[in-house]
Formats: C-alpha cells, sequence, structure tokens
C-alpha cells in the first residue's frame, strides 16, 4: 500500500498533534515520520512547545519555508505492525487520548497524601528511613565542624562515592542498582506523592500499578501492554580542587526531578522539570504512553497470530512438498525395482530358451543305444528350463493384478 503525504497538510498535523497520534494514523514508525518530514523540510516541534500548550501558554510555530524543491512524499506501506491495527482500535485510542488531554481529567498530585496506595507502603518506608539516617549523619557531621577541636579540615556529603551511596551519598537509593526511585532527601517525598497520584489514577481506568523489587521500576499494565517508570533526580556536575591532585568532577543532586517512561516498541519518554512546567503538570501523558502501547499490543498480538498462521501455512506446504517427493520417489524406485526384475526375467527367458534349444538339439543327434538315459537327462533339463522360464510367474502376476484392479 502506497501512502502519499502532502507537504501543507503534514506541516499542519504535525503541529497540531503529537507524533504518536500521527503515527497510528498513517501506520508509521517515528523514524519514518521524521524522514518524511526531512524530506519535505517540515520542522519539528519540541517538547517544550508541547508543555506550554499543556499549560495554556502561548506556543509558536516555527514557520514553512514556502521555496522547497518537494511538495510530497510517498511511502510504500510493508505488511508492518501498522497493518494489524484495527480501525476500531484507531478510534478508541483517539478517544482515551482525547480525554487524558482534557484539563477536567488532569492528575492532580497531593504533596502531604493522607491516601496511600499499597504498592507503594515498602518503597515508601525504605526511603523514609533512609532520609532519616542520612539527615542524622550530616547533622552529626555538622556538630563536629562546628567544634573548636575539629575545625580542621572540611567535610561533605560524598556524593558521588560509588561504596558508600546510600550510607553518606545524595541518593537514598544506590544510584548505581536498578531502581524507580533516585532521589534525594530534599526531593524523596516530592516524588512519593507523584508515584502515589500516578498509581490512584490507574487504578481509577482499570489499569494495574506496582513497584517491582520493592524499590526497583514502577510498572502500569493492562493485560499483555505495560510500561515501567522511574523518577530521578537530575544531577549536576562540579568541579572540586584536590590540591596536588588536581581537580575532580563531582555529581551532586539539583532538587530537579524527570520522569522516564520505558517502552517496547518506541523509544523512551523523558518529562523533566523546567522553569516554566513541573513534571506534576505533565502525569497524564504517562497514561497516554499507556494507552497507546494498549493498542501496540493488541496489534503485536495479531502480528503474532498471523507469523504464526504463516509458519504453520509454510509447515504444511513443506510437509506436502515433502510427501510428494517421497511419492516421486518411491515410484521412482519402484519402476527402477521393476526394470531391473523386467531385465532379470528377460535374461531368465533367455537362458530357458537356450536350455530347451540344446535340449531339441540333443534329441535329434542322440543314439540309439543312449535314448533311456537321455529321456531322464531330458525330463530334469526342461524342469531347469521351466524354472528359468519367468513367463508363468509373469501370467500369474498378471492375473493377481486383474483380480486386484
Amino acid at each position: 500500500m502506497k501512502i502519499e503525504l502532502e507537504r501543507l497538510a503534514l506541516y499542519q498535523e504535525v503541529w497540531d498533534r503529537p507524533f504518536s497520534d500521527i503515527c497510528v494514523k498513517y501506520g508509521l514508525s517515528q523514524t519514518q515520520l521524521r524522514a518524511a518530514c526531512r524530506a519535505l523540510g517540515i520542522p519539528i516541534p519540541t517538547d517544550r512547545y508541547w508543555a506550554k500548550l499543556a499549560t495554556g501558554q502561548d506556543a509558536i510555530k516555527t514557520p514553512l519555508h514556502e521555496d522547497f524543491e518537494r511538495s510530497t512524499y510517498e511511502y510504500v506501506e510493508t505488511k508492518s505492525r501498522a497493518y494489524f491495527v484495527q480501525e476500531s482500535d484507531i478510534q478508541w485510542l483517539e478517544k482515551q487520548l482525547t480525554w487524558e488531554r482534557s484539563p477536567e481529567n488532569r492528575i492532580a498530585v497531593v504533596m502531604l497524601p493522607t491516601k496511600w496506595d499499597p504498592t507503594l507502603r515498602e518503597v515508601r518506608k525504605h526511603l523514609e528511613a533512609q532520609a532519616v539516617k542520612m539527615i542524622r549523619q550530616i547533622a552529626e557531621h555538622e556538630a563536629k565542624k562546628a567544634s573548636p577541636s575539629k575545625a580542621r579540615g572540611t567535610w561533605e556529603p560524598a556524593w558521588n562515592n560509588s561504596s558508600t551511596a546510600v550510607e553518606a551519598g545524595a541518593f537514598l537509593v544506590d544510584k548505581h542498582s536498578v531502581t524507580g526511585f533516585r532521589v534525594s532527601p530534599a526531593t524523596f517525598k516530592r516524588a512519593l506523592a507523584i508515584a502515589n497520584a500516578l498509581a490512584i489514577a490507574c487504578r481509577s481506568r482499570g489499569l494495574k500499578f506496582e513497584v517491582q523489587d520493592v524499590h526497583g521500576p514502577m510498572l502500569i499494565s493492562k493485560g499483555d501492554a505495560s510500561i515501567s517508570f522511574a523518577l530521578r533526580e537530575r544531577q549536576e556536575t562540579i568541579t572540586a580542587s584536590n590540591g596536588v591532585l588536581g581537580f575532580s568532577k563531582r555529581y551532586v543532586p539539583t532538587d530537579k526531578l524527570a520522569l522516564v517512561v520505558s517502552r517496547h516498541p518506541g523509544s523512551d519518554l523523558q518529562i523533566v522539570d523546567t522553569t516554566e512546567i513541573k513534571v506534576e503538570d505533565r502525569l497524564n501523558e504517562v497514561l497516554c504512553c499507556m494507552w497507546t502501547q494498549v493498542v501496540r499490543s493488541g496489534e503485536e498480538s495479531r502480528l503474532r497470530a498471523h507469523e504464526k498462521q504463516e509458519r504453520e501455512e509454510t509447515a504444511k506446504i513443506e510437509a506436502e512438498i515433502r510427501q510428494r517427493r517421497a511419492a516421486e520417489q518411491a515410484q521412482t524406485e519402484s519402476e527402477l525395482a521393476k526394470i531391473a526384475a523386467l531385465l532379470a526375467d528377460a535374461e531368465s527367458f533367455e537362458m530357458a530358451g537356450r536350455i530347451r534349444a540344446y535340449v531339441q538339439a540333443a534329441t535329434v543327434t542322440i543314439p540309439e543305444d543312449l535314448q533311456e538315459p537321455f529321456k531322464k537327462w531330458k525330463v530334469w533339463a526342461l524342469k531347469v528350463a521351466d524354472s528359468k522360464d519367468p513367463k508363468k510367474g509373469l501370467f500369474e502376476t498378471l492375473r493377481r493384478g486383474d483380480q486386484n484392479s
């Protein structure tokens, strides 16, 4: 199937609707859609543009250059995953996305929740305990540093020390481990509130929300479809002097959060705190990803069923080919065996004829005094000739064949 994209129409769509919606409409991947935009000289909106639209701010479109060599782009669609998207799924997805993007359905984050989702109980307990422990350690250090006897030297929390990342580092969970919360004492309460708001929103929408491995990534699922996400505090690099050892780089938290959604297929989605918009203001985008994944899951299920059917049909055809070849081979071998038997019969017939001719010649020339022993020999010789003669066996075979037919 060939898809023709018109330059001006595609430009308006790209700046009016998210990429994911357009990809579903045309059955293209984001890579293919971006390639079409590049081929047509269409500028692509940034995340900041969509963030402004989400908060009701004025967002300026990048104008389309009028002088461009191409006005259309043709794409020949192969039987990819998009082929298995049903029209009803597209309509359902558009309805879900429209509902999620409606201002009245915006997910609200309560910073001091009175109702907590039960799946966050263990990770909340763990982060709170780690925060208390770390704050106490820093307070003890500050007290020692203020003491005159301990005035020499300076100390700061080992923000970048991988061996003591939990004990005295910035993050309450080792930053080198797989975790759903890479946060510091300054941001863990906010991160928990965001996760709690998402968990409650998921359950109200009939989605399953869970935390993997106590404080691992968080998972949202419905049937076979799922996405995982994590909340991570942004870091910044500080260059510090080590005296004679020169300078070293350290990574310290910034109190800015990023919500990273991992999804398959498709690239990761990152929602990052900016000066204009916070992660809390874009949580519905996470669920938009989930609804898209539900459609993709159904699409992949149909694709797998199609591939299974194709494999079964291919296996059936190959089995029929093997059976036909085996039958042909058996027929060939049977024909060769019959030919070999015929040649053997012909040789036997010739031998029987030669024996009979020999007996006949001997009968004419046998002396009178040898007539009696010759008669016995002749009977024996003709029996030998008869045993060699294949005609009798041939007639019996033909009769059996006639009876069987």
